[in-house]
């Protein structure tokens, strides 16, 4: 949605330079919070890390995306709500909810539910082992897979 000054709220269209530069700006914010994060991580953390990439493996097979959406959105927060930086976050939250469309188109296909579950093991294990380079490195990869595929199938012709 997007506000038009004295018309009120608009659906917005999906267009890649919104994308590109929204996760430009994802990757700067979630990459600084993530590293204050990894020295905060409990147990408590990550039984919910562990529990959410759970709900996304048993989603995954039913393709219920808007599900597995908000099972995704518990286990990025959990990080990120991990480092005690609220208003950072905040940012973070707001990014999120304007690519809410293209999660939805991304993860209504098979294979990118799939790769998504495995990355989000990959990261819990480079944070249980406190590889905080790794955990950058894999969160980077998990959010260009997704510009890749959203950018390929944006410009495919209709």
């Amino acid at each position: 949605m997007r506000h038009v000054p004295h018309r009120g709220f608009r659906v917005a269209s999906l267009s890649l330079d919104e994308l590109s530069e929204t996760y430009l700006i994802r990757r700067l914010l979630e990459d600084d919070v993530v590293r204050t994060a990894t020295t905060q991580l409990r147990d408590e953390h990550f039984a919910t890390l562990r529990a959410a990439a759970d709900d996304m493996e048993r989603l995954a097979g039913d393709g219920n995306v808007s599900a597995m959406i908000e099972a995704n959105r518990r286990f990025h927060f959990a990080l990120f709500e991990a480092a005690r930086r609220p208003r950072t976050v905040d940012f973070i939250r707001i990014l999120w909810q304007t690519t809410d469309a293209y999660r939805s188109m991304y993860y209504g296909q098979d294979l990118a539910r799939q790769r998504v579950n495995r990355e989000h093991r990959s990261i819990i294990e480079a944070l249980e082992v406190g590889d905080v380079d790794r955990a950058i490195r894999e969160l980077e990869e998990h959010r260009q897979h997704a510009v890749v595929d959203l950018k390929s199938r944006l410009q495919a012709p209709a």
